[in-house]
């Protein structure tokens, strides 16, 4: 089984003069409100992480910059001034906008009922575990916000697990197959430094998206490729008659997806 380590040295090899956040870049681009440590800011944050649910960087970046024209300042007190209407038709060009909105506003509505519209005031300082609780109790805020927030806003060595972690690190044997959200984040962690698991967690994402893709990933094009099951699976089938061992097709499909 390939170590989080090795996996982490070769990619960042890799993607040594690879700007990981381009498309994010070219769309803040000339945007003179937006500032890139908002993405830092904690309120900022947890709205950028609901927002990026089920869409890409690009979408995710459109709706943020279109609810920052709308409301000037992205605050609790800011949202809760727009009607759920108008919150869903700032961020439409994310995906699930209505879902989003609901969220959006009963977490802004949670804030300022429970810690007087600061985000900072759930922060219990030393303590990320209890933190992370607390941010699990917030409307719209699951294991992968929380651990965004854990690892952007308070440096904590988190390495949030989404989509294409999730699919990377099953595909490639980093974890079995039916590894869950925590057991894939433990393996991760191991060997990799603190300072490094939010980059980690940043190449990890780029190579799902250009490389290690859910459908046709482009293995010719691999930096894994001598490490990785599905292409040791892959080279298997091509030297055997799959017309009477369907078992195998149906195994490599699922580590695809």
């Amino acid at each position: 089984m390939v170590k989080s380590k090795q996996v982490f040295q070769i990619l960042e090899k890799f993607y040594r003069n690879v700007d990981l956040w381009k498309e994010v870049k070219e769309e803040m681009r000339g945007f003179k409100g937006f500032r890139e440590k908002d993405f830092a800011s904690p309120f900022s944050n947890l709205v950028i992480t609901i927002l990026s649910q089920n869409t890409n960087a690009k979408n995710t970046a459109r709706a943020y910059l279109n609810l920052l024209k709308k409301v000037g300042s992205i605050t609790p007190e800011n949202i809760l001034k727009l009607s759920e209407r108008e919150l869903s038709e700032a961020i439409k060009v994310g995906g699930l906008y209505r879902i989003k909105a609901r969220r959006i506003m009963l977490l802004a509505q949670k804030i300022v009922e429970e810690y007087g519209g600061s985000v900072n005031e759930l922060i219990v300082k030393g303590d990320p575990r209890r933190t992370r609780e607390r941010l699990l109790a917030l409307p719209g805020v699951g294991a992968k916000t929380a651990d965004v927030f854990l690892a952007y806003c308070m440096k904590c060595g988190e390495i949030p697990i989404d989509r294409h972690i999730t699919r990377i690190t099953k595909r490639i044997g980093i974890v079995s197959r039916k590894a869950n959200y925590d057991e894939i984040k433990r393996e991760l962690k191991k060997g990799i430094k603190r300072k490094d698991r939010v980059r980690f967690h940043e190449l990890l994402i780029r190579f799902g998206k250009d490389i290690c893709r859910a459908r046709n990933p482009l293995c010719e094009n691999c930096p894994l490729n001598a490490h990785c099951s599905w292409e040791r699976a892959q080279a298997g089938i091509r030297t055997r008659d799959c017309g009477s061992t369907g078992r195998h097709v149906t195994w490599l499909r699922h580590l695809g997806h």
